[in-house]
Parts: structure tokens; C-alpha cells; sequence
């Protein structure tokens, strides 16, 4: 068998899933499809989910060809040795352990994880400008569905910021939406740098502006986090161009390191702030840090979670874990409680990802970082992954995890064009 015969776009996959991402969430929320009746209603859940799982079984399989592809034609390098690792702790709960819900949520995790690491292989670069519109035209459905959901305003969460009643837009957290939105900033933020005409400068300024926005009604606070640094960057490229290498990924290991210490330092600026409640529109997080402290206060449950884990005896587990174990997709389908052990322990991607791969899962946490870190066009997406992953199980977030993956895949195929660009004027 050709394996190069078998025709799986990943760009068409990805975008798919991007497209997807979040149909499930809006056929149940209460701002389109209140008044459907509730039969039809499941019955286009259903739907919407299947599709939106079909796409991330189609990339599973992409997966699976791209490494078989490897061993064909006899390129295994350590880099794709560690993209498969998780493997390992898969078959071992299959073969000791089996539990289809833990195998089947697992499997789904280690692709949604992977998807970073497998498009920076992906070595076309031909479909570029295809990709940022395909990219756009998805930001611009997406914008508009939830603008009117916020027009019909019926979407209410609990906790008032200064602009109102948190919002959630079309799903059931504000802080879905608050990191829907700031991966579009982000977006728009690489296309700021690349853009040459300053009447388009202008309009990815002002779009950056609504987004920011519609943020601040969400009082998601790793969402605000990320949001404010980016319009920061956004604002000094516009108005500062001079100085829009300072968010421009440095060759030099030292100028790298430097601005993203910088950057983490921002955020925990940016932390506080948001921590407030007329920002995050959350009375108990203000409580818990008057009396706790500002770490313990806003990271304290995060803390008991690891001690625990590393309490655990099953020496086992801390090596390889069990997939699934720790995953929102499991929790929910698992747990008779939210106060269960497993939803307990559902709380971070460092965390999940121990608890589901053990030390495997620590060490391809790391090669996520890495690579968003040296391939991604500014360091401002590596700190957002960092953000992401300490605030919630960011793979599991679809629309915005597939974004900021998106954005990693644009990065990789613009840094090619420049490269081949430099070539051909020697």
C-alpha cells in the first residue's frame, strides 16, 4: 500500500475542526434554539457532535499514517519518538487495566494534544494565503454569531463586571468565550505583522479593538490575561512599528528567554488586575485572596490537587497513568458528582496530563511548550499556552486549542516562504 495515496488534507481537517469546534455548544444554548422542541433539539446536538468528533478521529487517523508513513520510508527521528510516547500508557490500559470510557476519552486527548507537534511536519506551503482566509471567514462566523447572541442577551452567567452581568455568549462559560476570543486576537495580531497595506492595518486595529471588547463581558480571567497582552502587542506594532520586532520570535536563545520572562511578569501583572471584581465579576476569588493571599487565593486548589498526586502510592500510574483520567470528556461521563475524586482532579493540562500519561504526559507537555516556543511567530503564543494550560485542559477547549494551533501552523509555513525568499535573492 501507497501510503502517500491516501488523501488526508491536514489543513482541511484542522479547519474543519475549527469550523465544528463549536456547534454542539451553540445548538444547546439558549439564544437560537430555546423555543426548538426538545426532541430535535438532542437530535441536533447528536448531530453536531458526531461531526465534530469525526474530524478529530479523521485527524487521528492522520496521526496514525503520518508516523506509519516515518517507519516506510525509514525517517524515525527521537522527535517523532516522542510524539508517540503517549502510545505506551494507551496499550498498557488496554492490556491491564481495560475501561472503553478512560480508553476512548485517552485516545481522543493524546489526538487533540498531538495536533501542535503533527502540523509542524506538515511541509506545504503552497496553501498559505488559502489558509488565512479559510482561517478568517471561520473568525468572521464565529464574531457575528456571537455578536447576536449578545444582542439577544439572554445567555446571563453569575457575578457582575463593570460592564454588567457576565456574559457567556453561546456557551455555557464565560470562560469558553473569553478564550474564543482572545485566540481571535491573536490571530489578528500575526496578521497584523505580516499585513503591508495600512488601510488593512487600520481595520485588524479596530476589529482587535471589538474583540477585546466582547472579552471584558466574559470576566474570564486567563481569557482577559491573554487578551490585554495581545492588544498591548497589537497596539504597539499599529502605532509603533519601528518596535514590532520586540514581539517577534528572536533567533538569539538569550533575547528569547528575556522577552518571555518579560511576558510572564506582564501576566502576573495582568493577573491581578483581572483578579479584580469589576473585571472577573467573581465575589468569591476577591474573598479567597483577602484572606488567603494572592497565590493561595487564586492558585490554591490547584496546589491540593498535586500534592495529592504526588501522595499517591501506585507507582504505576506516576510513570504511565491512565488515559483519560483527569480529562473534562471523562469526568463528565465517569463521575456520578462534580465533588467526585476524578472532577476534583480535572483542574489544569500539567495536571491532566500526568494524571493520563504520568511522566510521559509531563515530558510531552514540555515538547508542546518547546515547540510553540522556538516555531511560533511570537513569543506571545507560548506564554498563552502556558496561561491556557495552567487555567483549564486547554485541548479540550476544541475551538480555541485548533486556533492556536492553527496560528503555530501559519507561523511555521510563513517562516518557510521568508526562508525560501532569502534563497532566492542570494
Amino acid at each position: 500500500m501507497n501510503i502517500k495515496k491516501i488523501n488526508l488534507p491536514l489543513n482541511i481537517l484542522i479547519f474543519g475542526l475549527l469550523f465544528t469546534s463549536s456547534f454542539p455548544a451553540l445548538t444547546l444554548s439558549t439564544n437560537f434554539f430555546e423555543e426548538i422542541d426538545e426532541i430535535l433539539r438532542l437530535k441536533l446536538y447528536i448531530g453536531s457532535l458526531f461531526i465534530r468528533e469525526t474530524f478529530i478521529f479523521l485527524l487521528g487517523l492522520k496521526l496514525i499514517l503520518f508516523f506509519v508513513d516515518k517507519i516506510i520510508s525509514i525517517k524515525i527521528k527521537y522527535k517523532i519518538i516522542y510524539i508517540f510516547l503517549p502510545i505506551i500508557p494507551i496499550f498498557i490500559l488496554t492490556i491491564f487495566d481495560f475501561n472503553i470510557i478512560l480508553l476512548s476519552t485517552g485516545i481522543r486527548f493524546f489526538i487533540l494534544f498531538s495536533l501542535p507537534l503533527l502540523v509542524v511536519e506538515d511541509n506545504k506551503i503552497n496553501d498559505f494565503k488559502n489558509n488565512i482566509r479559510m482561517n478568517e471567514l471561520i473568525i468572521y462566523f464565529y464574531f457575528i454569531i456571537n455578536v447576536i447572541s449578545l444582542i439577544l442577551y439572554k445567555n446571563v452567567f453569575g457575578g457582575e463586571t463593570f460592564l454588567g452581568a457576565r456574559y457567556s455568549f453561546i456557551y455555557e462559560s464565560p470562560n469558553l468565550a473569553a478564550a474564543q476570543f482572545s485566540v481571535f486576537l491573536l490571530y489578528f495580531n500575526f496578521k497584523l505583522l505580516i499585513e503591508k497595506k495600512a488601510i488593512n492595518k487600520t481595520k485588524i486595529f479596530l476589529f482587535s479593538i471589538l474583540l477585546l471588547i466582547l472579552t471584558l463581558f466574559t470576566g474570564g480571567r486567563a481569557g482577559l490575561i491573554v487578551s490585554a497582552l495581545t492588544f498591548l502587542s497589537t497596539s504597539i506594532i499599529y502605532f509603533f512599528p519601528n518596535y514590532k520586532y520586540i514581539f517577534e520570535t528572536p533567533k538569539k536563545i538569550k533575547t528569547k528567554f528575556f522577552i518571555i520572562f518579560a511576558l510572564i511578569l506582564s501576566s502576573l501583572i495582568f493577573l491581578i488586575i483581572s483578579s479584580n471584581q469589576n473585571l472577573s465579576g467573581r465575589n468569591q476569588t476577591g474573598d479567597l485572596i483577602r484572606d488567603k493571599g494572592f497565590i493561595t487565593g487564586t492558585y490554591g486548589s490547584r496546589i491540593k490537587i498535586i500534592n495529592q498526586i504526588l501522595d499517591e502510592p501506585n507507582m504505576m500510574d506516576l510513570i504511565t497513568g491512565k488515559p483519560g483520567l483527569g480529562t473534562n470528556t471523562a469526568c463528565n461521563q465517569v463521575a456520578s458528582s462534580i465533588e467526585s475524586e476524578l472532577c476534583r482532579k480535572t483542574d489544569s493540562l500539567p495536571v491532566s496530563s500526568f494524571l493520563s500519561f504520568g511522566i510521559i504526559g509531563l515530558a510531552f507537555y514540555f515538547l508542546i511548550l518547546i515547540t510553540f516556543t522556538y516555531l511560533s511567530y511570537s513569543p506571545l503564543i507560548p506564554i498563552t499556552f502556558l496561561i491556557f494550560s495552567f487555567s483549564y485542559v486547554i485541548p479540550e477547549l476544541v475551538l480555541p486549542w485548533t486556533q492556536l494551533t492553527l496560528i503555530l501552523l501559519l507561523s511555521v509555513q510563513k517562516s518557510k516562504i521568508n526562508l525560501l525568499k532569502k534563497l532566492k535573492n542570494v
